[in-house]
């Protein structure tokens, strides 16, 4: 295991408050982004249900009904939870001003010290993550459970004006690219929010490190 990897665990466990606080944001970012796979899946998997594998004659369009919103939601809560969790970073990295210096002094290079952020990053999110799955699903069940008993709404409803049957029925549905698009969208908004600190922290001098600059 790297030294910066090693070093970056130990800080995790001594700064134990901040350390819960960084893996509960990681974790919120997670359940909504798993919440919105889990619509996805969900909506697709009763799509294919109701127009057969392919979505017959409209495919396009309503192949774009889908990755159109969650591509934006997907954007909009990525931007959202790098700026929050970039700062939990930044204030983490502040308070070990010190301690990058006299790594700095004792040879450690630009990189070693970037890593050390990154690395914190990576350790958190091994709990962050894990977590925010097993939210986000029953966030999801609870979610698609509600909209469900809409969409049962909508098809008495068509009955009665277009006197036709509509079988379209939304229940939940997950697969594993539920969980692995989630898995990757949280994990490169939690190293997007490193990074900019990393990068910051990576260019002050070792004086300036150790005076607290």
């Amino acid at each position: 295991m790297k030294a910066t990897s090693e070093i970056a665990r130990r800080q995790i466990l001594i700064n134990k408050k901040r350390s819960i606080g960084t893996v509960l944001a990681i974790a919120l970012s997670t359940v909504i982004v798993t919440a919105l796979m889990c619509f996805a899946t969900s909506a697709n998997h009763m799509l294919t249900g109701f127009l057969g594998d392919d979505y017959g004659d409209y495919s396009v369009a309503y192949t774009l009904m889908i990755v159109i919103p969650v591509g934006l939601l997907c954007l909009l809560i990525a931007f959202m939870s790098v700026t929050c969790i970039s700062n939990i970073f930044a204030a983490s990295a502040n308070k070990r001003i010190r301690e990058y210096g006299i790594v700095k002094c004792v040879g450690g290079t630009k990189k070693q010290i970037k890593e050390m952020v990154v690395f914190e990053g990576l350790w958190l999110s091994a709990l962050g993550i894990p977590l925010g799955l097993l939210t986000g699903t029953l966030v999801g069940l609870i979610g698609v459970g509600i909209t469900s008993h809409y969409v049962d709404i909508f098809n008495d409803l068509s009955k009665s004006i277009i006197m036709r049957p509509f079988e379209a029925s939304l229940s939940f549905h997950i697969s594993g690219w539920t969980y692995l698009f989630a898995s990757l969208v949280s994990l490169a908004i939690v190293l997007g929010s490193a990074g900019k600190p990393a990068k910051a922290v990576g260019k002050i001098s070792a004086i300036s490190c150790i005076k607290g600059l």
